[in-house]
Parts: C-alpha cells; sequence; structure tokens
C-alpha cells in the first residue's frame, strides 16, 4: 500500500491525475475477466469496487496519480520527497528524474523573476555528480528532449524570457513533460508495459460507458473515479 504523505490534498490530486491516466483512448484492450463485466453493467461504479480485482496495481496507479498531481501543480519539493520515499531505488539511479524536478523548480524561480534565487538553487543541486545529467523538456512543436543543464542555465542570458528563443521553458507543458516521463520510469520500474491490467479495465469502462451514452442519447448516469 501507498505510504501516507500527510497531505489532506493527496486523495484530490490523485483522482484527478489518475483519470488523466486513464481516459487516453488505448487500442491495446485485451479480454477482460467477468468481474470487470460486472462493473460495465454497473453493478459497481467506484474505484475501490476496481482495486479490489488489482490492488496492487490500483496503489501503484494512486502513487503515479499522487506525484504526477504534486508535479502539475508545482509542488516539486513534496514530489521529490514522495519519490524518495516510495521509489528509492529509482530516485538513486535516474539521475535525470532528479535534474527533471530541479529544472522545474528552477525555471519556476526564472518565471517569478527570482534570478539570485534561482542562481543559489542551481548551486545547492546542479553540483559535483550531476555532469552529463540532462533535463525532460517539451520543445515548441510537442517533441519531447533531454536537454543538457546548460541549456537550462542559459535562462539565465535574457532579460525577457519570456520573449526569448527559451519561452516554452515557462510553459505549464513542461511539468507535463517532466509528470509523463517519471510515469513511465514508475511503469518500467515496476515491469508494466506501458500500461497496467487495472488501467486497460478502466479505458474498457470508459468506452463501453461513452458507448451506451451514445447509444441513449446522452441519458444516464456517469462513471466516476472515486478513490
Amino acid at each position: 500500500m501507498m505510504s501516507d504523505t500527510g497531505d489532506p490534498l493527496a486523495k484530490s490530486r490523485a483522482q484527478s491525475t489518475v483519470g488523466d491516466l486513464v481516459k487516453a483512448p488505448s487500442a491495446d484492450i485485451t479480454p477482460i475477466p467477468a468481474a470487470v463485466g460486472e462493473l460495465m453493467m454497473g453493478r459497481s461504479k467506484s474505484f475501490d469496487a476496481a482495486a479490489r480485482l488489482f490492488p496492487a496495481e490500483a496503489d501503484l496507479l494512486v502513487e503515479r496519480g499522487v506525484v504526477r498531481g504534486m508535479l502539475l501543480e508545482g509542488d516539486f519539493a513534496r514530489a521529490e520527497a514522495f519519490l524518495k520515499e516510495n521509489f528509492a531505488s529509482l530516485w538513486a539511479e535516474d539521475p535525470n528524474i532528479k535534474s527533471s524536478i530541479w529544472a522545474l523548480q528552477f525555471i519556476e524561480h526564472i518565471r517569478k523573476g527570482e534570478v539570485t534565487t534561482a542562481v543559489e538553487y542551481a548551486k545547492g543541486h546542479f553540483g559535483e555528480g550531476t555532469e552529463g545529467a540532462r533535463f525532460v523538456s517539451r520543445d515548441p512543436e510537442g517533441y519531447e528532449r533531454l536537454l543538457s543543464i546548460e541549456e537550462l542555465f542559459s535562462l539565465l542570458c535574457y532579460e525577457k524570457v519570456e520573449e526569448s528563443p527559451a519561452k516554452h521553458l515557462l510553459s505549464p507543458v513542461q511539468r507535463e513533460s517532466v509528470g509523463d516521463y517519471v510515469n513511465r520510469k514508475i511503469l518500467a520500474l515496476k515491469n508494466r508495459n506501458g500500461i497496467t491490467a487495472l488501467e486497460k479495465m478502466l479505458k474498457q469502462l470508459v468506452l463501453t460507458q461513452n458507448l451506451q451514452l451514445e447509444k441513449s442519447n446522452n441519458l444516464g448516469s456517469i462513471f466516476k473515479l472515486k478513490i
């Protein structure tokens, strides 16, 4: 089970971001057990019922939702602490995760005009042992890139970053990029091939709901995740 974060917003964060994780379409939908069919028929519509089918994967899905929510909301220090506590080996062995989360905090200082604070933060985090580390970014065309720390520090060269060629780094899309990267790495750590059985089931459930609503002219209740 996921350890208690002590964060009263953890469940709401997880609920919103877990929804993001499962709502995307997927062609990889496999035959599902009869118990899942009961969920689709409306006998139970709660996340808890689904979690009973896949308890370990439910815990993992919630953990991924929590850390993604922290990153999207700009709670980078809490995201770092959460990863250290719940995915210690991943934090220790993947320098790009560290650099990416630290880069988000550095960018946030720059975005707020806190240049001196940004420099001090960089000195405290991007020192010895981070040589060659890269951070995840999404370019203006929407492609994911691994950029050097030197490219991150180039933000210090512009008087008005928001008008510079690097202005895309200030976009909230950068947080999404890091969230996606961390999500993939957690799945890889747990030997999941991009999507868990629970997510497949939830995707199938959402697809079934959409088809039912379409046939009924949008009449009926809507499935909601309840964590």
